[in-house]
């Protein structure tokens, strides 16, 4: 039996995009190694958020580089406006290379079952492949070893920004929908213990309840 694969995808992208660039080649978007990160990690665009199949037909879903943008733009938001204490530059590196993993591995979800170490070792030699050959690559693969430890204050606020924009975006998918889609929203407030952020979460919950959903 073959390996399962948990790529779900809207536009497979050519193997030869992935190709090793020249070394000395330059281009007019930067350094070839930078060219390099972006055509595999640009790939996220292109992956579907596998949890909402079960809800919603492919054409009405998000992908991953949409996730990526609502979780940086969240955090740029909500750092600046009620986190003073944060690396902002840290904040905004994490919240971009936080999924990178899933360029390769897909989007795995727990119905899956698959165990975390096995989850996390894939999402790792990914992210290592990624930024194998740019000169700050150790510099982001820290940083996405810090986001998956969440010991740091710049990592527990990004997790939390993680499980809050994926409560707002179950209320926007339930609002355009008209189904239950609910079990995403007590999944998220799980995680989301500073009194700050629960605040916008119990705003957000209000909004819902105004509308009837």
């Amino acid at each position: 039996m073959g390996k399962k694969s948990y790529l779900v995808e809207k536009n497979p992208l050519p193997a030869s995009l992935f190709s090793k660039p020249n070394a000395k080649e330059k281009t007019k978007l930067g350094s070839s190694a930078a060219l390099e990160v972006y055509l595999q990690a640009s790939h996220l665009k292109n992956i579907y958020r596998r949890a909402w199949l079960k809800f919603l037909p492919k054409e009405k879903i998000e992908s991953d580089g949409d996730r990526v943008f609502g979780v940086t733009l969240l955090s740029m938001l909500l750092a600046n406006e009620s986190f003073p204490e944060l690396d902002k530059r840290k904040v905004l590196e994490m919240a971009l290379v936080h999924e990178l993993g899933e360029a390769y591995t897909g989007d795995i979800v727990p119905d899956d079952k698959v165990p975390h170490e096995k989850k996390f070792r894939g999402e790792k030699i990914a992210v290592e492949k990624i930024f194998s050959s740019h000169p700050q690559g150790k510099k982001y693969l820290q940083l996405w070893h810090e986001f998956e430890e969440g010991k740091t204050p710049e990592a527990r606020f990004v997790k939390q920004i993680d499980r809050l924009e994926l409560a707002l975006q179950t209320i926007v998918y339930q609002a355009q929908s008209g189904k239950d889609i609910s079990e995403f929203i007590e999944f998220s407030q799980k995680s989301i213990y500073d009194p700050r952020l629960r605040k916008i979460f119990d705003e957000a919950l209000e909004l819902k309840k105004k509308r009837g959903d």
